[in-house]
């Protein structure tokens, strides 16, 4: 397991904000004339940094809305990308987000896993997770380093998070991601 001190933190936008009270009412109405939600795209992420949005269900009915959190990334890895993104809403402590087989700049499927740490304790891991990485491109590090990336995409897992010790599942929706990533030179 890697130490935490090979985990660089990102912090943009602050803490989430409510939405103001029009943003409020133009949903509001959206809803109540029927407009329908056509699922996510990956426009969605475009101008994120670090984000993950989804739905969870199951042992949990929870919304992670896809916006700007705190998250961590590691560095000195060389074919996977991990993130642990940490929404601040008191019941998701942690998603920890990993992608596998993927190299430096590389977009297309990769296969991925999740892990939803709940703040009650338990924890739900997604091993048949995949994901579309769209964008994978050099960006600049929080301190001017080189070899960072902006890594942003959309993804699906075929079977629900298993609780380990319970019989529990949680099923995570098609779910849109952003992140910043270091690669080893």
């Amino acid at each position: 397991m890697m130490g935490l001190s090979r985990f660089r933190t990102i912090t943009r936008g602050g803490a989430p904000r409510r939405p103001s009270p029009s943003v409020t009412a133009v949903v509001l109405i959206a809803a109540l004339l029927g407009c329908e939600d056509d699922g996510l795209d990956v426009d969605d992420v475009e101008e994120l940094t670090c984000a993950f949005g989804a739905t969870l269900s199951g042992a949990i009915d929870h919304e992670l809305a896809l916006e700007e959190i705190a998250c961590g990334y590691a560095t000195g890895h060389d074919v996977d990308l991990i993130n642990i993104y940490a929404p601040v809403d008191g019941v998701v402590d942690t998603i920890a987000f990993e992608i596998l087989e993927v190299s430096e700049g590389a977009v297309g499927t990769f296969p991925a896993r999740i892990s939803v740490a709940l703040a009650d304790g338990r924890t739900f891991d997604a091993d048949d997770c995949e994901v579309d990485v769209s964008t994978h491109e050099p960006a600049e590090g929080p301190d001017g380093a080189d070899l960072h990336y902006q890594v942003r995409g959309l993804g699906s897992c075929s079977a629900p998070a298993v609780d380990a010790e319970s019989t529990m599942t949680v099923t995570i929706s098609e779910f849109a991601f952003a992140t910043p990533t270091a690669w080893r030179p």
